[in-house]
């Protein structure tokens, strides 16, 4: 067996133990087994990235989320309806206890924020020092491609300005490993605008319908990581305040709320 073969094969294994917690967090209604699942599947499927196609990576990837949504979106069923808020790690430090006790086990630098009470926003967030008492603390389905997207931008997203994202992100999405054929970002305040033609995920958001509560509170794998990267570069709070995809000129559309 040779060297490449035997990583294929090391790959496939550990996909398949995600697949197994992934199986388990759902008989178990278990979020620990949800994430070390998600986690598996997600991170073999870029190991496997290296070697095959990008096609083969788009299937993976969009099936290993489909998979991680259909665990939140079991979880949000019995939340609220707010939307999500992304918290970078900078920001929640001083704000959120739950964060705390999550850093020491080297969790990712943003969770995704459900709120319990219509209260608590991303224009307030700020005003409160939250704990689980407050809502549910996820973490996000775009963090495994927002860590490829930090790769393709070759530095972190927190080491870059808003100006500099917004003129980068077209490339860092459509050159390289192209997850889109062309994409467009507007800044209108506190408002920026992303549309997406042509992503590698659009199949995956066409069947949102079974993940209604995922889509519209937590937002898609893409418009997740997107978020995900502008929460760490403004280093403060952000929500998706919309996202559409149009079958016929499959384009998608994310509008992102933040306040600087």
């Amino acid at each position: 067996m040779s060297e490449q073969t035997s990583t294929k094969v090391a790959i496939l294994f550990i996909i398949l133990l995600g697949i197994v917690a992934l199986i388990a967090s759902a008989f178990l209604v278990s979020s620990f087994f949800a994430i070390v699942g998600f986690s598996l599947v997600f991170w073999g499927a870029l190991l496997l990235y290296i070697i095959p196609t990008r096609s083969n990576f788009a299937i993976l990837a969009n099936e290993a989320a489909g998979v991680a949504s259909a665990n939140i979106e079991k979880i949000l069923s019995t939340a609220s309806g707010q939307k999500g808020i992304y918290i970078p790690q900078t920001w929640a430090n001083s704000k959120v206890q739950a964060f705390k006790n999550i850093e020491k086990k080297n969790v990712e630098g943003v969770l995704v924020f459900i709120p319990k009470f219509s209260k608590i926003s991303v224009d307030n967030i700020s005003d409160y020092t939250l704990s689980s008492d407050d809502g549910v603390f996820l973490t996000p389905p775009g963090m495994g491609l927002y860590k490829v997207l930090e790769n393709q931008l070759g530095r972190p997203f927190s080491k870059i300005n808003l100006k500099q994202f917004i003129s980068i992100m077209p490339s860092v999405l459509t050159k390289g490993s192209k997850f889109a054929e062309s994409v467009n970002i507007k800044l209108e305040e506190s408002t920026l605008t992303v549309n997406v033609l042509k992503n590698i995920f659009e199949p995956k958001h066409q069947e949102n319908d079974k993940q209604k509560l995922t889509y519209s509170q937590v937002g898609c794998i893409l418009s997740s990581a997107l978020a995900c990267a502008l929460a760490m570069v403004i280093q403060k709070p952000v929500t998706i305040v919309a996202e559409t995809h149009d079958k016929e000129s499959k384009i998608a559309h994310m509008k992102f709320l933040f306040i600087l």
